[in-house]
């Protein structure tokens, strides 16, 4: 269990879910009961990084393609499933530079464009009261902080 909650019935949704945080994640979740879904890029090298899990299910999405996260999330909600809680851990780092069929960055377009996507393709399917949580690279924690004109701002 995480804390006193039993998650025996929730479904979890954990992109980036076969290496890192997010493989984590899936065995803090399905110790403590949930169905845990990992949408994959790399599905070959997803399932051999979950092969033994219990209660993880694996799929096909990329977060640089808009049907696929459409697709997915039509599958999902059409089977019913309400999503509990969706971390969104997946993330690209030091890419050489690539940019996807809109036009965007591959890094900026993965680890949020991609996300935040996602997210709402999933919103129809989480209902009652689902929990969202996502994981940002290291990198992005050391970034310069930018300055206004005025100089002020975030830092």
């Amino acid at each position: 269990m995480i804390g006193d909650a039993g998650l025996n019935g929730h479904t979890a949704i954990v992109t980036g879910g076969y290496s890192g945080i997010g493989l984590e994640a899936i065995r803090a979740l399905a110790g403590a009961g949930a169905n845990v879904i990992v949408p994959a890029r790399d599905v070959e090298k997803a399932a051999g990084a979950l092969h033994k899990m219990e209660r993880v299910e694996l799929e096909t999405l990329a977060l640089t393609d808009t049907a696929s996260m459409a697709s997915f999330a039509e599958r999902v909600v059409s089977a019913g499933r309400t999503v509990s809680i969706l971390i969104n851990s997946a993330g690209i780092m030091a890419t050489p530079l690539t940019r996807y069929a809109d036009g965007h960055e591959g890094q900026f377009a993965t680890n949020h464009l991609g996300h935040f996507q996602f997210t709402l393709a999933l919103w129809a399917g989480a209902q009652g009261g689902g929990r969202i949580g996502t994981e940002l690279p290291r990198a992005q924690r050391r970034a310069p902080r930018i300055r206004s004109a005025r100089g002020y701002g975030s830092e």
